[in-house]
């Protein structure tokens, strides 16, 4: 009978990790607002079908959520319900104090030649712009809902004096719109990044000829950000890692970097995020002088 009972025991054991987390999944968090390829339901079910890939070969469940508050991200974040973040930049430097404590590794996308985005201020080469105070009572297209081209524009004219543009600013649909609109005169300047501008006019080099760069942030900004919790299991870190670097290899990875138009999904050092804090809070401190 003891034999018996310590058999089961063992048996009970090698199990309980496994009974103990049968009701878990593993969450990942996707904040909804500033990720704007998660507008379109089809993009949503090309990330299920690549997190499924990457279930089978964790062999965990994975449970993805869409946020539409930050704080509760932040708050499910902390208390480790999710172990995995997807955020716009913007939004995560200004309530990084939510984040940060928790945090052990960064991961982003690289969408042109260069793993850091720089964003650029485009205007006609017939206008007589040739600097940011000649912006005043000028319309300037920004694309909705990216956040990054208006903090790299605040940040500029933050420097400046006596410059008007509330009411300025117009939203359109993508970047390519807002350079053709620029192109074509409907505006005066757009906000873009330099890989959009670049693949614009490669698919029409009249743009480069009718079009000029009146200032750039260069490169500095990271198009998403994403971060594991700290207490997230080393070994679900590595196969994710693991996941990723294969993703080219399987038609679901493929699918995502060709939906969300990317280069890489790479994973990050903290001296490049702390890059980003530092403009961030530079524009802060320039707000407030």
């Amino acid at each position: 009978m003891k034999n018996l009972f310590k058999i089961c025991f063992i048996i009970l054991l090698s199990f309980s990790p496994l009974l103990s987390n049968a009701d878990d999944k593993v969450k990942i968090g996707f904040y909804l607002d500033g990720i704007d390829q998660l507008e379109f339901k089809d993009n949503m079910l090309a990330i299920k079908a690549w997190f499924n890939i990457l279930a089978k070969e964790v062999g965990e469940e994975i449970d993805i959520i869409y946020y539409s508050e930050l704080l509760k991200l932040a708050k499910d974040f902390k208390t480790h319900k999710i172990e995995y973040v997807s955020i716009n930049l913007y939004h995560y430097l200004r309530t990084k104090e939510h984040f940060d404590n928790y945090i052990s590794e960064y991961w982003s996308i690289r969408k042109g030649k260069d793993k850091l985005d720089s964003y650029l201020i485009i205007v006609h080469e017939d206008s007589k712009i040739d600097s940011l105070k000649k912006l005043s009572n000028k319309t300037i297209a920004i694309k909705n809902k990216n956040y990054l081209d208006t903090l790299f524009f605040n940040k500029e004219l933050s420097k400046e004096k006596d410059i008007d543009i509330k009411g300025n600013l117009k939203t359109v649909k993508n970047f390519s719109r807002a350079i053709l609109d620029v192109f074509f005169k409907k505006y005066d300047a757009c906000i873009v990044p330099k890989y959009s501008f670049e693949l614009s006019s490669e698919l029409n080099p009249i743009l480069n000829k009718k079009l000029k760069v009146l200032s750039s942030s260069g490169p500095i900004f990271l198009p998403v950000i994403a971060f594991f919790h700290k207490d997230t299991k080393q070994i679900l870190k590595d196969k994710f890692e693991r996941s990723v670097i294969n993703m080219k290899n399987t038609v679901a990875g493929r699918n995502i970097f060709n939906l969300f138009k990317m280069k890489e999904l790479y994973k990050v050092e903290k001296a490049v995020v702390l890059k980003q804090k530092q403009y961030f809070d530079e524009y802060i401190q320039l707000l407030n002088r």
